[in-house]
This record gives C-alpha cells, structure tokens and sequence, in this order.
C-alpha cells in the first residue's frame, strides 16, 4: 500500500498533476489584535503587578512580598489571614465549580457588573469608585470575613443566599422581590431627606438607621415576628417624610419577609446570619453600606437594578444560577473551605482598598472595553 502511495505521488508530480495544496490567507482580525494590543501594554506598564503579588506570593507561598506590604496602609491587618498555598486548592474548587456550574449563564449579567465598576469616573463613579471613597464602606468586608472564617465557615450565609433565590412568591424570588422594592424606594426623590433627618434611640442619619435595620433583622429572626407590627414600627417612623408609594414599598418589604420566615428552616438560617452579624458588626458596616446606596447620589442605585435599562443584569437572568452555585457550596465544605481561605486575606479594608485602587487603573477600563467589544462583535477578520 505504501509502494503504491508513493508511486502515485511520484507518477502525479512527473506528470504536474498536483500541487501543493494552497495556503489560507493570513486574516487581519483587527478587534482581537486590538484587544491583545491594549493587553500587552498594561501588562508592559505592570499596572495590574499589585494583583500578581497578591496571587504570588501571598496566596501562593504565604507571605507577603515587600513591594506589596508598602502599598498597604495596615499590612498588620492582612498578617493575621495569610500562610500556606491557598491559591491551588482554591483554583481546583474554582475549576469543580465551573465543571457543575458552566459560566455561560452568568456572562451576560457579569459583563453588565464588571463594566459599571470599571465605568470612567468622568461618567459616574462606578462601584469601584464607589466603594474607595469611604473607609466605612470598605469596613463592610470584616463583618463579611468573620461570616466565612467564624459563623459556620460560611454554610449559614450561603445557605441564606440559597433559601432568598429559591424560594417563589407571587412576584419572583425572594430576593427578586425585594430587589424591585428596594430598586423603588431608592428612586424616591425623598428618601436622601427622609434617611438623613432619621432620629432612633438617640442617633441620627446613617447610624440610626444602622440601629433600625438591625432591630428588624433581629425581630424577623424570631418565630414571634408580626409583620403588621413591623410596618406600624416603619409608617410611624417615615409617615411624615415619605409619599404614599413609598410607605406602601415599606408594607410590601415586610410583608415580603414576614412570608420569607415564615418557614422555620428559613428563619433559624437566618438566626445565624443575624447573630454573626450582631457579634462582628457592631458599627452596623453592613447597614450603613446599604444605606449609602440608598441614599447617595455616587450610584444610581435604581438604575443599576433596572431591568429595563441592564436587561442582561435583570435578577431573572442571575437569580437560578446564583442559586444553584449557592446550594452546591452550601453542601460542599469541601468546595468552600478552600475559597474561603482564598478570599480571607482580601477581606480587610487594607487590602481592598489596594486591590479595588488597582482595578480601577483608567488603563484596565480601555482592557476591559476591547476585550468586551470582541466578545459582542467579533475579531472582525478580514483577508489580508
């Protein structure tokens, strides 16, 4: 057979019967020699260096790398949370998660969340800047860290998160419900006068309102919890600074958690998430981050949760994922626990505000933007 191939091939090129087949023609794919482009430069510039020092040598050989420790304002805060490669057990429990859990579903609303953080602060500040402009939005981590290292390794926010996306109302979700609430109020043009002149217990503004949202995520923890009581408790308070669409908002919340805890494994979850937070936040970080963003004019909280306007971050296109990924770490420690060891060093405001400072380099926004535009619109390849 092999005398015969050979014969042909000889016989063929004697006669000039054959050629060698052609070549395709080189493609000039403008878009991905753009975005490859733009991609080698930052990298030449080392603007996102902070970050590969974080991954190595800290998450990988567990300590901290001189360069790195001047950019931190505290390194004393990251100190306590480094040691050991956490970095390859973590990407393994990345790469098991990504195998039950294929990412196409999240790219769409994902894509909506990373270019509204990394949005030109000439625009708006995005979620980035937003984040960086106040050290008491960045303390918001520590309640965050204790609840993955301390409160049950993080099972009982994951399972909450599990319970809020899983469980169907006649509106949607749990959390889809009271993100259309929240969405609502947050686009009442008097709810920064009524949040700001919010007197409880002997504080004002941000705190008291701290105190007011710690007093419902306590009573909605209890099997005692009246909703009709805790909308009484919210109308007293806002009757007089609130227009009437919003003070039914406030009625369609609680009633939304009244309904939400009504079951009892929902609610002794939650007991714990509540519990936690009580122990390691006792300057209400997580309220007072929620309060920010209702009542601030740096994000346009209504319009990030617009489904109209981001239609691929509508809660209908996360919440299921969100969901599913939520249960499976909820039932696999051995998928959590290394995350959570990945994520703890960055869980201090030390370290969040250099990593947030890093991504939100002017140059990673032209990155980001070219790699997004070849994803949207193709290489654009032409002959060359």
């Amino acid at each position: 057979m092999l005398r015969v191939l050979c014969l042909s091939l000889v016989t063929s090129c004697v006669l000039g019967e054959t050629q060698a087949p052609a070549l395709p023609p080189t493609k000039n794919c403008t878009r991905l020699v753009h975005a490859l482009s733009v991609t080698k430069q930052v990298l030449d510039q080392q603007t996102l260096k902070p970050i590969g020092l974080m991954l190595d040598p800290m998450l990988l050989e567990g300590r901290l790398d001189d360069e790195l420790r001047v950019l931190l304002d505290q390194p004393e805060q990251v100190e306590p949370h480094i040691g050991g490669d956490r970095l390859r057990p973590a990407a393994r429990a990345i790469l098991e998660l990504l195998q039950l859990h294929p990412p196409q579903t999240l790219a769409d609303p994902l894509q909506v969340w990373i270019r509204s953080a990394v949005r030109d602060e000439s625009v708006d500040h995005g979620l980035l800047g937003f984040m960086l402009a106040s050290d008491d939005r960045l303390a918001v981590v520590i309640p965050v860290r204790k609840m993955l290292t301390d409160c049950g390794e993080g099972r009982p926010l994951a399972q909450a998160i599990a319970d809020a996306t899983g469980y169907q109302m006649t509106c949607g979700s749990t959390l889809a419900c009271l993100l259309n609430e929240f969405a609502g109020l947050a686009g009442d043009p008097q709810i920064e006068q009524a949040l700001q002149g919010l007197t409880l217990e002997g504080e004002e503004g941000r705190k008291a309102f701290g105190l007011l949202v710690a007093q419902i995520m306590r009573a909605s923890a209890q099997p005692a919890f009246d909703v009709a009581q805790a909308q009484e408790l919210l109308r007293n308070v806002f009757r007089d600074r609130l227009p009437q669409s919003s003070l039914e908002r406030l009625d369609r919340l609680m009633t939304i958690i009244g309904e939400h805890f009504a079951d009892e494994g929902r609610r002794a979850t939650w007991l714990q998430v509540v519990t936690c937070t009580d122990r390691h936040d006792p300057q209400f970080a997580v309220a007072g981050l929620f309060y920010d963003l209702v009542l601030g004019t740096e994000l346009d909280l209504a319009q990030l949760l617009d489904s109209d306007e981001h239609e691929a971050s509508s809660p209908a296109r996360w919440i299921n994922p969100l969901h599913a990924l939520a249960q499976t770490v909820t039932r696999r420690s051995d998928l959590r626990l290394p995350l959570n060891a990945a994520v703890e060093p960055f869980l201090t405001p030390s370290m969040m505000r250099v990593a947030l400072s890093t991504l939100s380099a002017p140059d990673l926004r032209v990155v980001v933007e070219a790699w997004f535009e070849l994803l949207d619109q193709g290489p654009q390849c032409e002959p060359a």
